[in-house]
């Protein structure tokens, strides 16, 4: 009787096994013919529909983002970048406020399209468009192949690619105007700031430092340390990313290859040092907090002051927190999967996790507590843009943690390591290496600070622009005065301008503790501390003006705005035009 039970009961409970099975595997047995299908294929042919993929994904957020043109919102910072790099291109060290790295890729584009960013745009979206997004693309597949293997890799890939598009509904509709036209342009690189290129710079560290530690490889080490350290003459925050590789060297015990990536580091504080030096006279970071952007004159020397640039709040954190909590629909479910995918890379490799969780953590810590990173207005997921990867692989390790599942995606990354690389293709990336860390020094030792008023400072705007690019016409008859200028803008670029008109020159060069001189167009006035304001806002090419009688100095300042409004980000300030008006 017992037999006969057991044999009926195994009889049962197969046949609702097959019930069970058979549904599962009509849609599972597609799924694994198309996988088959893909890991068959050559590698570079999925890497190439993946980037076509991404360059997609940037084609629908550039046309669906606000613009005008070609011209995104840049909060500014972009004037600085594209006015330093056309200086640069033309042979002269411009005010060194901001760092050298991303303006040394942009200089050669600025010297042909000339001082206007407008006629400049098109070739920096083409430079991170082929350059910079193919070498993200091949970091991320490295890194997330080091984690689950080819095929968890391709689908990882995949999903970074289309994450900007399916990110927007996590996000309630009153932020869309400050995450699509604000925050997502700078991190698909369709404006010319540090903020992209910040993000490819640390992806190639990571992944190098993953694979020296993987392999003990001293050539990895070398390009790891120099990544790193051109991501810091990108931006000088980089800086707090540096924790992270450190602790995992330290963990896997690779100190030889930590001391080759510190020899490959240097260069970069060097070459820093030396454009912070020659283009301002100054190191900063060595100088009393009496330093104020853009001031003429170097403040007295002191000790090194880390406390000017990291000042932790923990209350503005958890204020970030909340309003990450009211502006998307479940904050704790992204933190907890968070946690949980980090879990998960520390059960894969606890060297993973340490550089991975250092990176996102450190940024989160000494960014998030920042007074100036908000996410109210938008500017804490800008200044977090370089911690952006980690995040990402955060999220997608938590598959790692599905029984069965995880430990093949594991044992499967284990057998097939990281793709190797020829002797060939390893000379050309420490060629590479090399040259954007030698030639930048080489550049600022042969080069000399700028001397003429080809760039000036507004004091107004904290915008760096070209001066004296483009003629001022004023013909004066009787009491009114005719100005006419060349029109700045192109077909689709719409171009505002401001006419200043004032008794004297606002436009004045003063010289710094190095060698150079520093221009400024005072929009507050030095003397009397009051706004100068433009006579005229105009769309159009001439103004004409009934100024009272005396001695009369006109500038144009163009401006450009992302909404097409009469007001923007400065881009070009025009020569001065004097005229005489009789009482």
């Amino acid at each position: 009787m017992r037999a006969g039970r057991s044999t009926a009961s195994e009889a049962l409970r197969g046949a609702l096994d097959a019930g069970l099975a058979l549904p599962w595997e009509r849609l599972w047995r597609p799924v694994q013919r198309a996988g088959a299908w893909v890991l068959a294929l050559p590698l570079w042919s999925v890497l190439v529909v993946l980037l076509l993929a991404q360059w997609a994904v940037v084609l629908i957020i550039a046309a669906v983002a606000q613009h005008n043109g070609v011209y995104y919102y840049t909060g500014g910072d972009a004037t600085w970048y594209w006015t330093s790099a056309w200086v640069l291109g033309h042979g002269s060290i411009p005010h060194a406020a901001i760092s050298e790295g991303y303006v040394f890729l942009l200089a050669p584009l600025a010297h042909f399209a000339g001082p206007s960013m407008i006629a400049g745009l098109p070739f920096v979206i083409a430079l991170n468009m082929l350059v910079l997004w193919p070498i993200a693309l091949l970091a991320v597949y490295g890194i997330t192949k080091a984690i689950g293997g080819r095929g968890f890799a391709y689908l990882a890939t995949l999903l970074w690619t289309i994450f900007p598009l399916i990110s927007i509904p996590y996000f309630y509709e009153r932020y869309h105007v400050r995450l699509i036209d604000q925050n997502l342009p700078s991190a698909l690189g369709l404006i010319a700031t540090g903020d992209f290129p910040s993000l490819v710079a640390l992806l190639v560290a990571a992944y190098f430092a993953l694979r020296t530690i993987s392999e003990r490889s001293p050539q990895s080490a070398l390009i790891a340390g120099a990544a790193a350290g051109f991501a810091v003459t990108v931006k000088p925050a980089n800086l707090i990313f540096l924790p992270a590789p450190i602790a995992a060297f330290v963990v896997a015990r690779r100190g030889r290859e930590l001391l080759l990536a510190a020899a490959a580091f240097a260069p970069a504080l060097g070459g820093l040092a030396l454009w912070k030096y020659r283009g301002l006279g100054y190191l900063p970071a060595f100088h009393t907090a009496a330093l104020a952007a853009g001031a003429l004159t170097p403040p007295p020397v002191g000790t090194l002051e880390l406390h000017r640039y990291i000042h932790l709040d923990w209350h503005h954190l958890w204020v970030n927190y909340l309003y990450v909590r009211e502006y998307t629909w479940s904050v704790r479910m992204v933190t907890w999967v968070l946690v949980a995918g980090i879990v998960g890379l520390a059960r894969r490799s606890v060297v993973t996790a340490v550089l991975l969780g250092g990176w996102l953590t450190c940024f989160v810590v000494l960014k998030g507590t920042s007074a100036a990173a908000n996410v109210s207005d938008g500017s804490f997921f800008r200044y977090l843009e370089p911690a952006f990867p980690p995040f990402f692989f955060g999220l997608v390790a938590i598959v790692l943690l599905v029984p069965i599942v995880g430990r093949r995606l594991v044992a499967r990354a284990r057998a097939e390591g990281f793709a190797p690389i020829s002797r060939r293709g390893w000379t050309a990336l420490l060629a590479v290496a090399a040259a954007a860390l030698v030639v930048p020094l080489v550049a600022l030792a042969a080069f000399h600070p700028l001397a003429k008023p080809q760039a000036a400072g507004l004091s107004l705007y904290d915008q760096y622009v070209p001066a004296n690019t483009f003629g001022l016409t004023a013909i004066q008859r009787g009491k009114v005065v005719h100005l006419a200028w060349p029109g700045q803008g192109t077909r689709r670029t719409l171009v505002s301008y401001k006419v200043f008109r004032e008794p004297r020159d606002e436009f004045s060069c003063t010289r710094q503790g190095a060698p150079g001189t520093f221009c400024s167009f005072f929009l507050i006035d030095p003397v009397t501390e009051t706004y100068v304001i433009p006579v005229s806002t105009t769309f159009r090419r001439g103004f004409v003006d009934r100024p009272p009688p005396g001695t009369w100095i006109y500038r144009v300042l163009a401006t450009v705005s992302p909404a097409r409004q009469p007001a923007g980000d400065s881009i070009l300030l025009s020569r001065a035009a004097k005229v005489d008006v009789k009482g």
